[in-house]
């Protein structure tokens, strides 16, 4: 099983300490019913450490808080693992993160990030698009450490 790492968009954009996947919030006030948004880079922390084909295959897993990732619409939000379809994503040679075959990938909104309120912390919107439609920029992500095909 790979090890948690981020799940940290390939291009900076705005942000030099790059975008990752990110529950809004931060300690009593962690959103984990809230949809999950782009935000700087904070490695280690619990609300940004995912574990890859966990706990079954194409599960995107939240370790610290036992949820996985799952589309809802063009939303993402962390929820209890399960088998739906709605949890299993495929990692492309291209870098998208794809959800199961109906051919939606992750990326990050347009625009500029928003400034909130931490030290230089930025975030932005993160939502399925069409992957046929889905800019590089804002749709390739990397797993800093090991492969998460490993």
């Amino acid at each position: 099983m790979p090890s948690e790492t981020l799940v940290m968009l390939a291009d900076p954009l705005d942000e030099p300490e790059f975008y990752c996947v990110d529950v809004a919030g931060f300690g009593a006030s962690l959103g984990l019913d809230r949809p999950l948004q782009a935000h700087t880079c904070k490695p280690g922390a619990d609300d940004e450490m995912f574990a890859f084909n966990r706990p079954s295959e194409g599960r995107l897993y939240l370790v610290e808080h036992d949820r996985c990732i799952e589309a809802d619409g063009t939303s993402l939000y962390v929820r209890p693992c399960s088998e739906s379809p709605t949890q299993r994503f495929t990692y492309g040679e291209d870098g998208t993160l794809r959800l199961g075959g109906d051919g939606m990938c992750l990326a990050v909104a347009g625009g500029d990030g928003e400034p909130t309120g931490g030290r230089s912390h930025v975030r932005r919107d993160l939502l399925m698009v069409p992957c046929s439609e889905a800019e590089p920029a804002l749709s390739q992500w990397v797993f800093p450490g090991p492969s998460p095909g490993a």
